[in-house]
Parts: C-alpha cells; sequence; structure tokens
C-alpha cells in the first residue's frame, strides 16, 4: 500500500482500497487526488511559483509524476475521463 504523513494527516491505503485517482491542473504543479474507501489525501507533482516572470518558489513531489504512474499501476486504475483541466482514473 502507500503511506501519506504530513502535519495534519496521517493516511495508510492499501493497493486494492484505492478507488480512484483524480489529476486536476494547476499552474503551479498539478493536484493528484487519491481516494479509498475511508480515507483520502492529495497532494503536487513539482511545479514552480512563477511571478512576473521571475520564480519565487517551489512546491510539490519532483519525483510527482513518478510517484502517481506508482499509485495507477499498483492500484490497477486506468484513465477512464479526461477533461481540460482534469483527468479521472478508476478500475474499469
Amino acid at each position: 500500500g502507500i503511506e501519506f504523513h504530513n502535519g495534519l494527516r496521517n493516511v495508510t491505503l492499501l493497493w486494492e482500497h484505492i478507488e480512484r485517482v483524480i489529476v486536476v491542473s494547476h499552474k503551479w504543479g498539478d493536484k493528484v487526488y487519491v481516494i479509498g474507501e475511508k480515507a483520502r489525501f492529495y497532494f503536487r507533482k513539482y511545479g514552480e511559483v512563477v511571478v512576473r516572470g521571475d520564480t519565487k518558489g517551489r512546491m510539490g513531489f519532483a519525483a510527482g509524476e513518478d510517484i502517481l504512474r506508482l499509485i495507477l499501476e499498483k492500484a490497477g486504475l486506468k484513465e477512464v475521463e479526461r477533461s481540460e483541466d482534469e483527468v479521472y482514473y478508476s478500475r474499469i
């Protein structure tokens, strides 16, 4: 399974308990929502905060795309829907 810890949340999900993943495009790093039967969390893929052409900060996981790919593979999720700013993954 997977564990997620930050200052507010401590979540453990077995791969088979992950029901869906939603990736929402964001200018400062895509948000990845991992939703299970009884728990959920989200993380950001790497992004830079750019203001008027200057990088003011960085946020998210540098390996965010790899983390997403691992979650989808281990949980057995496939893309089921895509819109302009969201991708929805679930078991088919």
